[in-house]
């Protein structure tokens, strides 16, 4: 069994995403409409930001310590203090799932059955993967260029980067939220 080590416990409701920032703060995202930062070495809240109406459903890491958050209308970064430095806004539907490149300025972003490609220097959606029948809530790169997303309608989708086609490969029949 393991030995509990720290519990940090600020949150009102369940927990959507967790990732730790370089800096070794941790950043979680809630059902209760909101996302913390966290210092875990004193167990204690750094910051907490509310989404209002809408939920924080996922976020990523972005260049050490930028926070992205997945909001209704598009992606959201903050500085790790919790400071707004840009919305990017340009579909409807709330952004599920989130995945970075590491190295790039490219993220994926889900919103109810489409995956779309945002490149966040630009601002601009570089393409749309569309496929699923319903909200998509997981996704993960696979090597060679192919990405693979998990959706309510029990399947998982396999794509390729530089085409808006999927791949034949869809298994289905599973019953997941999240395939990572």
């Amino acid at each position: 069994s393991g030995l509990l080590l720290k519990n940090l416990s600020s949150h009102t409701s369940y927990i959507f995403d967790i990732k730790e920032l370089f800096n070794g703060s941790i950043v979680s995202t809630s059902y209760d409409y909101t996302f913390k930062v966290w210092n875990p070495y004193e167990e204690a809240v750094i910051c907490t930001i509310s989404g209002g109406i809408f939920r924080f459903w996922s976020l990523e890491i972005y260049h050490n310590n930028t926070i992205i958050t997945g909001l209704y209308n598009g992606l959201q970064l903050w500085h790790h203090n919790c400071s707004l430095i840009k919305s990017i806004s340009g579909v409807s539907g709330f952004a599920t799932s989130l995945y970075y490149f590491y190295g790039t300025n490219t993220i994926l972003r889900s919103s109810d059955a489409n995956i779309h490609m945002w490149n966040l220097t630009s601002n601009f959606i570089l393409k749309t993967f569309s496929s699923h029948g319903a909200n998509i809530y997981g996704m993960d790169v696979l090597p060679g260029g192919y990405f693979v997303s998990g959706s309510e309608d029990s399947t998982i989708r396999i794509w390729h980067l530089n085409s808006e086609l999927q791949i034949t490969y869809i298994l289905t029949g599973l019953n997941t939220y999240d395939i990572i």
